[in-house]
């Protein structure tokens, strides 16, 4: 049987009493109920479970050395306090986790750093809608000690070159003769060395910008011999099992000083400052040094301009007698 259905007439929908809508609904008071179980939820989040969606995060968007800072803060954290939910880092546990770092001896900039990092893991958390917004602006940062600028003399270098052996001394002329980072030492490899053009290749590693470097005569030479003996990918090859870990460098660097009875400046880092020290006291321009070191910024640049002492008293010295 056909029905025209354009012929019949159009029944009223019925709603049936079990979901009709109650005609005084506070409006506001359902946003604050969902606003609070959406925190509960929150409150429920496993920070095991949390680290590594974290972790996963920072491998892909940030640079190896970074997420090496990142996942050093955690540990840290996690040594301070048991922390079992996300909800258990609080700006007031973060601000007694910096008497913790102090506590160990580090740096204020140390401190600084993973304190830094904490915030921003909190920050992308609660951007992730995985934990309230709280105020971790108040917790503030340790007033960081610039000091005098650490780096070796001449003679100081000598003496360190002196007792180096092997790639040991590879890694004190990438520093002082190139001015290096320790992460840049450890990284470069022999496609990066140019000996046609008599240069290095630096690849993006602090910053986004790759650099070149000339090759002074001595760490050309050494370079040279070295390549002739190596077959591995990278110029550096010391230590045991080393590249596990960020400070395989470093650590036994100290060794090395102790050993040339060199004091004072007793770390890897220091060789770059040497390299940057000798350019400017010998005349080099504070922006030809920037470019050399591969600082972002010039500013970064000027904690060397006191070392112009002697250039600065030249200049004076030419100017027209009155």
């Amino acid at each position: 049987m056909n029905i025209n259905t354009q012929t019949m007439p159009m029944q009223p929908a019925i709603i049936p009493p079990s979901v009709c809508l109650p005609q005084n609904i506070n409006f506001q008071e359902l946003l604050e109920t969902a606003a609070r179980l959406c925190a509960e939820k929150a409150c429920a989040t496993p920070f095991t479970d949390f680290k590594q969606q974290f972790f996963t995060f920072i491998e892909t968007e940030r640079r190896p050395a970074t997420a090496v800072i990142f996942k050093r803060a955690v540990l840290y954290l996690e040594n301070f306090s048991e922390i079992k939910y996300l909800k258990d880092i609080t700006p007031d546990l973060l601000s007694d986790f910096k008497q913790y770092l102090i506590r160990r001896g580090g740096s204020g900039a140390g401190a600084n750093r993973y304190l830094r990092a904490v915030k921003t893991m909190m920050r992308w958390a609660e951007r992730k809608k995985l934990v309230g917004a709280q105020d971790w602006n108040s917790v503030k940062y340790l007033r960081e000690n610039k000091g005098r600028l650490r780096f070796y003399t001449e003679e100081q270098v000598k003496k360190i070159l002196a007792v180096a052996k092997g790639g040991w001394k590879l890694v004190v002329l990438l520093g002082a003769r190139a001015g290096l980072r320790r992460g840049e030492i450890a990284n470069l490899k022999w496609t990066d060395v140019d000996f046609i053009n008599n240069q290095l290749f630096i690849a993006p590693h602090k910053t986004d910008k790759y650099r070149y470097v000339p090759m002074a005569a001595d760490l050309r030479a050494a370079l040279e011999a070295a390549s002739n003996n190596s077959a591995g990918e990278y110029v550096i090859n010391v230590g045991e099992n080393g590249r596990d870990k960020p400070w395989w460098l470093g650590s036994f660097f100290r060794k090395i000083l102790a050993a040339a009875g060199v004091s004072g400046a007793g770390c890897i880092h220091a060789l770059r400052h040497t390299f940057a020290s000798h350019l400017v006291q010998n005349g080099v321009d504070i922006y030809t040094v920037s470019k050399l070191l591969g600082h972002s910024r010039i500013k970064i640049t000027e904690i060397y301009v006191h070392l112009y002492a002697k250039n600065m008293q030249s200049a004076i010295d030419r100017l027209p007698v009155i």
